[in-house]
């Protein structure tokens, strides 16, 4: 075998081991992920709460018993509570910064729920969106679902109700995390093999 050729082969067998390594990088964070989800399960709402960072929520509504219900929950949750009355003032707060959930109730003085949902994801795509719908509100539900958001709840709101939504969502917050981290880490590492090993093909 010729040393250019001797070259490609220690390549090529470098470029299988990295292909290797990758997958099996994939395999241990899929089950990195059924683990944390296991370990999400059996702890207590409050202590899924703790463990996401910066707990900060935006509450959209203005009907102040129905907010006073969600405040209530979060507050028990170790959640940072800012409540808004309408559309306007919750994209003016949203420019300023980003919250880890918003919650917003799809009748608003100054226009539809739905709206004002379609506006926020474009200002704070990092945040999971709840909107509030009443029974008779499935097509709401369903377009909200379509525009982006995370999930939904029923009027008349309940603790339960809230508390057990919030939840879920907060789990499903710290997978994500943790995979999006993972996978960026790989990303960068294997884009530096990648170009060693170009790198080592142009000068072979």
């Amino acid at each position: 075998m010729t040393e250019d050729g001797k070259k490609s082969s220690v390549l090529i067998t470098e470029l299988v081991g990295m292909i290797d390594e990758f997958l099996q990088h994939m395999s241990a964070l899929e089950q990195e992920n059924r683990d944390l989800r296991a370990r999400l399960e059996s702890s207590g709402s409050e202590e899924v709460a703790e463990t996401v960072e910066a707990c900060n929520v935006l509450v959209v509504d203005a009907d102040e018993a129905q907010s006073e219900v969600l405040v209530s929950v979060l507050k028990k949750r170790g959640c940072e509570s800012t409540v808004v009355t309408s559309g306007a003032d919750a994209l003016a707060i949203c420019a300023k910064g980003e919250f880890s959930l918003i919650i917003v109730e799809s009748k608003l003085g100054d226009g539809s729920g739905l709206d004002i949902l379609k506006k926020l994801k474009e200002k704070s795509p990092e945040s999971d969106i709840l909107i509030i719908v009443g029974f008779t509100s499935a097509d709401t539900a369903v377009q909200a679902l379509r525009l982006g958001a995370a999930d939904f709840l029923l009027r008349p709101l309940t603790e339960e109700d809230v508390a057990d939504k919030i939840t879920e969502l907060f789990k499903e917050q710290q997978i994500k995390k943790r995979s999006r981290k993972y996978l960026n880490n790989l990303r960068d590492r294997y884009q530096k093999l990648l170009k060693t090993f170009y790198d080592a093909g142009q000068s072979a």
